[in-house]
């Protein structure tokens, strides 16, 4: 029996990391969408959600990676924004 063993793998590449990663993911998104001269509004509101995304997923402890993303995370978000999320800001005058 052969004793000798491969090297084992201590963690990913830096690139396969890269590909999984959310920040890494939407930064992409908004460039293609910034180059397609998608107006200023519109990219403050894509920034603005995908910071809310990422404020639930911090709630819940859930890496950014997309393959931890998935039909049940999606639903947990949109109940999340409905029910649970401040929808406006400290001022308790806002209506």
């Amino acid at each position: 029996m052969d004793k000798r063993k491969g090297r084992t793998n201590k963690s990913e590449r830096t690139s396969t990391r890269l590909q999984h990663s959310l920040d890494y993911l939407f930064d992409y998104y908004y460039q293609a969408k910034k180059s397609e001269g998608r107006a200023d509004n519109t990219l403050k509101t894509y920034v603005q959600n995908y910071n809310y995304f990422c404020e639930f997923l911090d709630e819940r402890k859930i890496i950014r990676d997309i393959r931890n993303i998935n039909v049940e995370v999606g639903r947990d978000y949109i109940i999340w924004l409905r029910d649970e999320k401040r929808r406006f800001s400290d001022n308790c005058n806002v209506p």
